[in-house]
């Protein structure tokens, strides 16, 4: 999972596997570790007999599976359920299991169709692209989107932008921007499509944007401005000095060094993007 996790209880010789996230988990500790650090990927699927059944003959925690199974034929929240399975693995401190029940109360709370938005939205905030692209899709082909607020609607395909942003697909990026712009009106979006239109290059779509909805000049000498001050700040300027530092090792002959650290370069930028890809 990416960490190492300290399990004091019974380690399952078969995981259980949580479909949507395709993961296995093998500990009371690791499901723990799951549901806190992805709250708004739940759902009320998560409540079934299957995970008991695991729970009992892997783990050997009949009482808890008991108790939850009893929890599922009375009709219980999915936040209840979350919480007792919280406490009784004792993975989690008190805070942190308040906070995870106020979250999935407040999902509770929400239509189905708000609940899916929340969860790919918490995709694109964890930078796994692929799987919140998958959901925006699915929610913008769904009925149901129909029957909801343009603005909402604008909101999905303003965030469906951002992840293929992540992807440096900046051409579908900025009709989705546009997109959202015509749905919800908002500033940012539009703003954010003309700095895609920069990103690729295309002053003349940049233009064309710009003069189509009637942007003043001053805005857009501001966003010029806000595009100088991103390619300034400190990540930009360590970038730039690492450029320049290989451009001085092939100066000064450094041949191996110069290829051992444009290989490794080129490698952590494409765990990064494999990472931002999968699902």
């Amino acid at each position: 999972m990416g960490e190492l996790l300290l399990c004091s209880e019974q380690i399952a010789g078969m995981p259980y596997y949580i479909e949507g996230v395709g993961l296995n988990v093998y500990s009371l500790e690791e499901l723990s570790y799951y549901i806190s650090h992805n709250v708004y990927l739940i759902d009320h699927s998560f409540m079934n007999r299957e995970l008991c059944t695991w729970m009992r003959e892997e783990l050997h925690a009949d009482e808890l599976a008991e108790t939850l199974e009893k929890m599922i034929d009375t009709g219980a929240k999915l936040s209840g359920f979350v919480e007792l399975l919280l406490r009784w693995t004792g993975y989690c401190r008190e805070e942190e299991i308040n906070d995870i029940q106020q979250m999935l109360i407040k999902l509770e709370n929400k239509s189905e169709f708000e609940c899916r938005k929340l969860r790919a939205d918490r995709l694109t905030e964890k930078e796994k692209y692929t799987a919140a692209i998958w959901e925006y899709r699915n929610l913008l082909g769904d009925k149901a989107a129909e029957n909801e607020q343009k603005s909402l609607i604008g909101d999905i395909w303003h965030n469906l932008a951002f992840a293929y942003a992540g992807m440096f697909l900046f051409d579908t990026a900025s009709e989705c921007y546009e997109k959202a712009y015509r749905l919800n009106g908002r500033k940012e979006s539009l703003k954010e499509c003309l700095i895609m239109h920069l990103c690729r290059k295309d002053e003349e779509a940049y233009q064309k944007t710009a003069a189509q909805y009637e942007v003043r000049e001053e805005e857009l000498e501001k966003l010029q401005e806000e595009i100088s001050a991103v390619t300034n700040d400190g990540e930009m300027q360590k970038f730039s000095e690492k450029i320049n530092e290989l451009a001085q090792m092939t100066s000064d002959g450094q041949k191996e060094r110069f290829q051992e650290n444009v290989k490794q370069m080129i490698f952590e930028w494409k765990e990064d993007y494999r990472r931002k890809t999968r699902n």
